[in-house]
């Protein structure tokens, strides 16, 4: 999966999205959009309501979708809704609908949309209009009022894609920094003129730890550690 998220913002952002996600498309690439998944199961779908004019449906959709936002008022937060387009890479076999309501709501519980079992969690809707990807659209305030608890631009650590092919919130992959597991320790490549710290110093011989500071030279002594100047 290839996905990445788009954050929205204004008072008909999520009405604008919805009537992209149920258009034509810019180039006419849109076919049968539909719903696959939805924050209760039975979301009006504009896709499927024959007897429905579309547009109505789609204004009862987004109007759905923000009534947690509208519940605020002026304290809802400027950035509302979330936008999370995953495209199945070319390699990938065409996923059926359930395949695909499965996948967004694993992503939607990774990013904190919408947790498992959290009947409070953001709105939120997973359309389909091609067969290679799905758009996955949601508000930024539970229906709590409360705002999501995880970060929502991007993936968290565990389910983070390799930067070169996304920016956001699916599948597993290793930071590019981290070093392979048993590899040397990094050479140091600091600056010359830093600051370097105090070796620690060595054990006598004896046992005893070495003082911080330098000290005076011992004593002779009769252990065999030392050895009396000729």
């Amino acid at each position: 999966m290839i996905p990445k998220i788009i954050l929205g913002k204004g008072a008909r952002a999520t009405r604008r999205l919805i009537g992209y996600l149920y258009g034509p498309g810019s180039a006419n690439e849109h076919t049968d959009p539909h719903l696959v998944a939805s924050w209760n199961g039975f979301a009006p779908d504009p896709g499927r309501s024959p007897h429905r004019n579309a547009k109505d449906v789609e204004d009862q959709l987004a109007a759905q979708l923000d009534q947690p936002v509208n519940m605020l008022g002026n304290k809802a937060p400027a950035t509302t809704v979330w936008h999370c387009p995953v495209r199945a890479a070319p390699e990938d076999p065409i996923l059926t609908d359930a395949q695909w309501a499965d996948i967004a709501r694993r992503i939607v519980a990774a990013a904190g949309i919408a947790p498992e079992g959290d009947e409070e969690a953001c709105r939120w809707v997973a359309v389909r209009h091609a067969d290679d990807h799905i758009h996955i659209a949601a508000t930024l305030v539970r229906q709590d009022g409360r705002r999501p608890a995880a970060t929502t631009t991007s993936a968290p650590p565990s389910t983070k894609p390799a930067r070169s092919r996304s920016t956001s919130a699916c599948a597993g992959s290793t930071p590019a920094t981290a070093p392979p597991p048993n590899a040397p320790p990094a050479r140091n490549t600091s600056r010359p003129n830093a600051r370097a710290r105090t070796p620690r110093p060595a054990r006598s011989c004896a046992g005893a730890s070495a003082a911080r500071w330098p000290q005076p030279p011992p004593r002779p002594s009769s252990s065999p550690c030392w050895k009396r100047p000729a």
